[in-house]
């Protein structure tokens, strides 16, 4: 994963959240300068290392969908009011409507529903509903719904917004399979080099990917096995929701072995399990709170801001 805050931010989470499960302490390994190098490795109670790397479910199918989106929503000259069109969304191997061809002729279809004072439609027309015929040429275009948005204020030309509708999540297991599998072969070799008793892929479910993050908060994991690659022995996915899920930032956890399926965990507290790594060590010389604040270090600042109130329930020092 490329560096950046927020991506150093997913990493480190996903480092502790499967620490937190298997009992470990993470090492960070992907350091800048570092070339093709997991992010993590977690060094397990018996000694065991695990080489780790974190990546975020892209389809690529629908940023190309958000990209057009942002190009062609935008103001048309020739209407008088706002105009919204919902399209169906993208996904793996479905890329949607094309909005280039039907920004090309959805002004010329508005401005003829404008001259004839039409605003409201059905969302689901029935055959004794006629439709305008423009209406029923942004339906061939897959246009689900035109609405009309009311007329653009004063000193601004009228604008065409496009949005997207779709389910909350898949109905089977296809798309996170499929998300799986394609993060999985793109994270294979970086895997394969590690030096590591194992080779685990923390997968994040994020806004980017709308399908299989419903599908994985259903928390209804698919049955069946999975095919991975062979140096990939583990595949978590977690459910970004930061400061939503304040002890974990994973609102669903689930894991992958090859020919076990899929399972679903409880995400666990970090910020519990990295006081508690701590607990044993207080010595009256001040060990344990050097031990523990260089644990605290590794995590973002957000998760600290939650660890006084742990920490008076424990009982222990607030420094």
């Amino acid at each position: 994963m490329p560096h950046s805050a927020e991506n150093k931010e997913l990493e480190g989470w996903a480092a502790w959240i499967v620490a937190a499960v298997l009992g470990g302490r993470p090492e960070r390994r992907d350091l800048p300068g570092a070339s093709a190098t997991p992010d993590y490795d977690l060094i397990l109670a018996d000694g065991s290392r695990i080489a780790l790397e974190v990546t975020t479910s892209t389809s690529r199918e629908l940023r190309a969908q958000q990209a057009a989106i942002y190009q062609y929503s935008g103001e048309v000259s020739e209407l008088r009011s706002d105009w919204g069109l919902t399209l169906p969304v993208a996904r793996a191997r479905s890329p949607g409507p094309r909005i280039a061809r039907i920004r090309k002729v959805a002004h010329g279809l508005l401005a003829q529903l404008e001259a004839q004072e039409v605003e409201r439609f059905d969302q689901r027309p029935s055959e004794s509903v006629q439709e305008p015929a423009e209406v029923g040429r942004l339906r061939e275009l897959r246009v689900s719904s035109p609405q009309h948005l009311g007329p653009a204020p004063q000193g601004r030309p009228a604008r065409i917004y496009f949005g997207t509708l779709g389910p909350a999540g898949a109905q089977d297991g296809s798309d996170l399979n499929d998300a799986v599998i394609l993060a999985a072969t793109a994270n294979a070799a970086k895997l394969a080099k590690a030096d590591a008793d194992q080779r685990h892929l923390f997968v994040w479910a994020d806004g980017s990917d709308p399908v299989l993050q419903g599908f994985v908060l259903r928390n209804c994991p698919p049955r069946g096995s999975v095919s991975l690659p062979d140096k990939i022995d583990v595949v978590w996915v977690g459910v970004w929701s930061p400061r939503v899920i304040h002890h974990c930032y994973s609102g669903a956890l689930w894991r992958l072995t090859p020919g076990g399926g899929w399972q679903a965990l409880a995400p666990p507290d970090v910020l519990a399990y990295i006081v508690s790594l701590t607990i044993g060590r207080l010595t009256g010389d001040g060990s344990f709170l050097r031990t523990e604040n260089e644990a605290f270090r590794r995590v973002s600042s957000d998760l600290i801001a939650h660890g006084a109130n742990l920490r008076r329930s424990l009982g222990l020092p607030i420094v």
